[in-house]
């Protein structure tokens, strides 16, 4: 597999609060295999920038690819990658030394300077978290083979509310729903909390269950929020009590 990343990282107020997006592609296909926007507190943009690379590349170093692509509207953390620009900042020096760390893992790697309107994906997902004020991951696909060909992502109009957890290892959490006043929610009439046992619950939107599952079987560590791939609700998930 070759991977396409682009990476954002942001902050309002500079130092401020910040965050960071991080969209991660098949190259082949561009189908997304990860896709989160992380809340890194108060920070400068330029921290949050190598904040959100560093995540990026942990993620990418978990999939064993055969090479990566990394796009950045961040001109000097791509220059400093580089070698064109000297890392003067100290609050930025161990950043880069654990990005380049992360760099070497990984066996072919290239690094593309973009313009921001052609990473607006990661941006968006960066101002997502700094909203929420939390992370939001859309899509991961931790868990998942991605050494197979015969594993691919599941399609959201394909995808099946019967979908269950391990029956060894049973999900229990609450999901809220909020943000469904979009047309196309199932959920804005009605229930718009449920508890997740050992089977999906009724009445959830298909496409909500799925991106709610993605994320609480690979990613136990609650809280989080996922995002409905349909309506782009957002679902607040929180251990049982």
């Amino acid at each position: 597999m070759e991977l396409r990343i682009f990476v954002d990282g942001g902050s309002r107020g500079n130092p401020g609060p910040s965050g960071a997006g991080i969209v991660i592609q098949d190259a082949a296909t561009s189908a997304p295999l990860y896709e989160a926007g992380v809340f890194l507190g108060h920070l400068t943009n330029n921290v949050a920038e190598y904040r959100g690379l560093i995540r990026a590349l942990e993620e990418a170093v978990a999939l064993k690819p055969q090479a990566v692509e990394i796009n950045s509207d961040s001109q000097l953390m791509v220059r400093q990658l580089e070698g064109q620009y000297r890392v003067k900042a100290p609050q930025l020096k161990p950043l880069y030394d654990q990005a380049i760390a992360l760099l070497r893992k990984l066996p072919k790697v290239t690094i593309e300077h973009v313009m921001r309107e052609h990473n607006f994906r990661a941006d968006e997902l960066a101002n997502l978290a700094m909203d929420a004020r939390r992370d939001v991951v859309v899509e991961s696909m931790k868990g998942f083979a991605s050494s197979s060909a015969s594993k691919t992502k599941p399609s959201p109009t394909t995808a099946s509310p019967a979908a269950e957890p391990a029956p060894s290892k049973p999900a229990r959490f609450v999901a809220e729903v909020h943000n469904t006043r979009s047309p196309r929610c199932p959920a804005r009439d009605g229930e718009t909390r449920f508890a997740f046992g050992d089977t999906t619950p009724a009445g959830m939107c298909v496409h909500a269950a799925h991106a709610v599952l993605q994320v609480a079987l690979h990613q136990p560590a609650l809280p989080k929020t996922v995002r409905c791939q349909r309506c782009n609700a957002l679902v607040d998930l929180t251990p049982e009590s």
